[in-house]
């Protein structure tokens, strides 16, 4: 648990905004990671990270259960060093080994795997857990006939698909006492032919409640979080209409939920209780318009008059964006012509000369090009040509300056930069990197070039692009 991962979940949690935030899905135990950098339960010295986000996202009014999970035979061999395990001994993808079909000593090791890490999420403060049995998890290749092909207890009708979960949830009921809550995330489809249906998804939410389920929140199973065909809001809505109406406890759905407007019919529709929002507030530079989106306020015409202000900061971004490009163009307009000018006068020297017809054949270019990347950092620039040793050097800085600004300016208008939890972050910096390392290069081979010919004027061909 890092410093970077606790503000991240703290800045969308901020204001109240957020009723519940289910944290990002934890491996209980070492053979259930499904990859290098996911949250771990795994071990008793998780547990001063946690008490340190559940801290903070508490002085921040929010509330937040743990997600737990075994990934199964979804798990990367790479990064838990073993076999996989599964249900069934079904290959899931072609790139991938077939999982071990588990035996019962095995689904009882993984069972208290679950527990202690629920104890674990209850000792470090969490206000509940969630069970992951979706998306093709372990649980889900449990529930699904598409993976399940057992023939004992555990497999072929849907009540011996979902005795696993039953202990389970009995186990962790036992464990952490009658009032901490427990939900589960049911892929309650797979939408795919001889995979789980609506009607399994029904019987299992009506087992689920009676074994002490406090939460049933709806998503796909072996299709995801995506319904093929499907682009509408709520888009599972049809199966938690089903859900609902056949238990006591509250029902949460998910999938394409991204207006305030779409939120609020669903619930009037009683396709659930609780409406689920994620990657609509997952986006680096969207979270916070989100969470102001999802803010409920006395009218919808907060709502307008929010996007009012998002659209005048987005012209403001814009406008001092258009000025910096001007200025860089009126900088670079004047540099490849005074480097033009100096072109024409060290060709007319007998040493240029002699070096012009070296590059030539060489195949290294003289012509200049004007350098586009100086102000768009995602097109490169190419045969940048300097006079004297002084002037190429300074060119140099400066288009290299004018380079690192222009950067810069993206990912501040995108509200990337200084964000240590999004990728973009860093390839910012290998961008920043490669600009100085192009000083460097013309640097070096201003001096190679000087030393190896006697002369003060080359020819460079450079590229530059974006990781």
């Amino acid at each position: 648990m890092t410093d970077e991962l606790i503000r991240y979940y703290c800045e969308r949690t901020r204001g109240g905004h957020i009723g519940l935030v289910i944290v990002e899905h934890a491996f209980v135990s070492p053979e259930g990671r499904a990859n290098f950098n996911q949250l771990s339960l795994a071990d008793d010295g998780v547990i001063p990270g946690l008490t340190r986000l559940a801290g903070a996202v508490h002085k921040d009014g929010g509330r937040l259960f743990a997600q737990l999970n075994h990934a199964g035979s979804a798990a990367r061999i790479e990064a838990t060093g073993t076999a996989a395990i599964s249900a069934s001994e079904v290959q899931l993808r072609p790139d991938r080994d077939a999982p071990r079909a588990m035996t019962e000593e095995d689904i009882g090791e993984v069972k208290a795997a679950f527990v202690s890490a629920a104890l674990r999420a209850k000792e470090a403060g969490l206000d509940g857990v969630e069970l992951h049995s979706a998306h093709g998890y372990l649980l889900n290749q449990f529930y699904s006939p598409l993976t399940n092909r057992r023939t004992d207890r555990y497999g072929g009708c849907l009540e011996n698909r979902i005795r696993f979960h039953l202990e389970l949830i009995e186990a962790v009921r036992a464990a952490v006492g009658p009032d901490y809550p427990i939900a589960i995330r049911l892929g309650a489809n797979d939408h795919t032919e001889g995979g789980s249906t609506d009607e399994d998804a029904v019987n299992a939410s009506i087992a689920f409640e009676k074994a002490g389920i406090d939460l049933i929140d709806v998503s796909g199973g072996f299709c995801g979080y995506v319904l093929p065909g499907r682009s509408d809001e709520g888009y599972f809505g049809d199966t938690t209409l089903r859900i609902k109406e056949r238990v006591s406890v509250p029902v949460l759905l998910t999938g394409g939920v991204v207006t305030p407007e779409g939120a609020e019919r669903l619930l009037s529709e009683g396709r659930a209780d609780i409406i689920g929002v994620g990657r609509a507030l997952l986006k680096e530079n969207r979270h916070e318009e989100a969470l102001q989106y999802f803010k409920l306020g006395d009218s919808r015409e907060e709502y307008s008059q929010t996007y009012r202000i998002v659209r005048l900061n987005r012209l403001r971004d814009g406008a001092v964006g258009a000025v910096c490009i001007v200025a860089a163009l009126a900088v670079l307009v004047k540099a490849v012509s005074f480097i033009k000018k100096k072109r024409k006068k060290d060709e007319d020297e007998p040493q240029e000369k002699w070096l012009i017809r070296l590059m030539k054949r060489l195949r290294i270019p003289t012509h200049t090009v004007f350098p586009k990347a100086v102000f768009h950092p995602f097109l490169g620039f190419q045969e940048i040509r300097f006079g004297e040793e002084k002037t190429s050097l300074w060119a140099a800085i400066v288009i290299a300056v004018l380079y690192v600004l222009a950067t810069i300016y993206q990912y501040v208008g995108t509200g990337y930069l200084f964000n240590e939890n999004n990728i973009a972050n860093l390839n910012l910096w290998l961008l920043l990197a490669k600009s100085l390392g192009v000083l460097v290069i013309f640097c070096a081979a201003q001096w190679s070039v000087s030393i190896l010919t006697n002369t003060s004027s080359f020819s460079l061909k450079c590229n530059i692009s974006p990781c």
